[in-house]
């Protein structure tokens, strides 16, 4: 039995094509507890001006391969190539740099902060990238007015349409200049109506220059694509494709020019002033734009304190008071009266010692003694002169 070598083509590529833009060899991506792996020695090559529909049925590994293309998850094998440079081995802040310059993402959902204008919602992805701020309106209201948006621009994004905070979503990353588009079920959550308006709005921007991969369940928005690329069980077939790379990739378009006149990136104290200054405008922006909340906000506050000082000065006026008492306690004096019992001061009789020091051993007992009273009539009185009178009151004897 003969052997007969065999080597994985890739349809989409030419003889003639340029280098990759993107391309995975042998992916593979397994989730603890799934019975089988999301990505299965997937190979595929994207070039510079592709536009790639990748279909498949729900929960067949459409959106862990974006998320992989993304740079948003690392494989568990193989290699995952960005202008011929692996990424498996980079670390997450060279992933993120990377990421920013090259993809811009279009999700099912659009993800758009509602209460801000829509202008500001179009430049978030230009803040990430620390676009100076008078650069980021002017690209910013390129996008929108490319998406049909120009005339939005003060309007809050929770005003849009279904379809227009899609529309604001593709212009959010456009406004980035990415060279690929990455697009997860973009009309999932749209009519038919503005559904063929993002495919045609998605089909321009692949006119300009720019690669273009969208996972739909969509045949007709499917058919859109130059081509398709079906993932089942993890594993990926391409079933059709159109010459590569695009036409529209020439050295004119807008993605290979988005690509060269990229400017250089801004030193790394202008990133943090850049971001410090960002964080500044959006709490004045919160503040401003939530105004009632804003003061009941601040008026729970000073209740909240109010009454946190109120109740530490009660307690400290109660503890000043206890104290108080407790000192004045200490210096009571108590007195504990006998009944006459003859023989308590003969010389012989212990027991008035005893009862005293066992009292001073007492805890908070600082003395201890004892008094006797004694009349007259039952005491010798012993005069100084005969001619002296009797004691009128009793006489006391203290112990010492």
């Amino acid at each position: 039995m003969s052997t007969v070598p065999h080597a994985a083509v890739d349809p989409g590529r030419r003889s003639d094509a340029p280098p990759a833009l993107l391309e995975l060899r042998g992916v593979g991506k397994h989730f603890a507890g799934a019975d089988r792996p999301a990505l299965d020695g997937a190979d595929l090559t994207v070039h510079e001006g592709d536009f790639i529909a990748i279909v498949g049925p729900s929960g067949s590994g459409k959106s862990t391969l974006l998320n992989v293309l993304g740079l948003l998850d690392r494989p568990d094998a193989g290699a995952y190539l960005v202008d011929g440079k692996d990424t498996t081995a980079m670390g997450e802040a060279e992933r993120d740099r990377l990421r920013s310059r090259v993809f811009g993402f279009v999700f099912q959902s659009s993800h758009v902060l509602g209460d801000e204008a829509v202008s500001t919602n179009a430049a978030l992805g230009l803040r990430i990238q620390r676009v100076p701020w008078d650069e980021r309106d002017v690209r910013a209201g390129e996008a929108l007015d490319l998406l049909g948006l120009g005339h939005r621009l003060g309007t809050r994004a929770k005003l849009l349409s279904g379809g227009e905070r899609q529309r604001l979503a593709i212009a959010r990353a456009v406004a980035t200049r990415p060279r690929v588009i990455l697009a997860d079920e973009p009309t999932g959550n749209l009519d038919s109506a503005n559904s063929r308006i993002v495919i045609e709005h998605l089909r321009e921007l692949h006119a300009r220059g720019t690669t273009v991969l969208l996972i739909t369940h969509d045949p007709a928005i499917a058919a859109q694509a130059d081509r398709h690329v079906r993932i089942e069980d993890g594993v990926l077939t391409e079933s059709r494709s159109a010459p590569t790379p695009s036409a529209a990739a020439g050295p004119g378009s807008r993605g290979v020019a988005a690509k060269e006149a990229r400017p250089p990136s801004p030193p790394a104290s202008g990133h943090r002033a850049s971001a410090l200054l960002d964080d500044a405008v959006d709490a004045l922006s919160s503040l401003s734009s939530r105004f009632l909340r804003t003061v009941l906000l601040m008026a729970a506050f000073a209740v909240g304190i109010g009454g946190l000082v109120a109740s530490v000065g009660l307690s400290q006026t109660a503890t000043a008071q206890v104290s108080a008492r407790l000192t004045a306690a200490a210096l009571d004096e108590v007195v504990v009266n006998l009944p006459a019992d003859d023989g308590l001061l003969d010389p012989d009789d212990d027991r008035l010692t005893r009862w005293s020091t066992d009292l001073a051993a007492l805890p908070h007992v600082q003395a201890a003694g004892h008094l006797a009273e004694i009349s007259p009539a039952d005491a010798r009185i012993t005069r100084s002169a005969p001619d002296e009178p009797e004691p009128a009151a009793a006489l006391t004897l203290a112990s010492s």
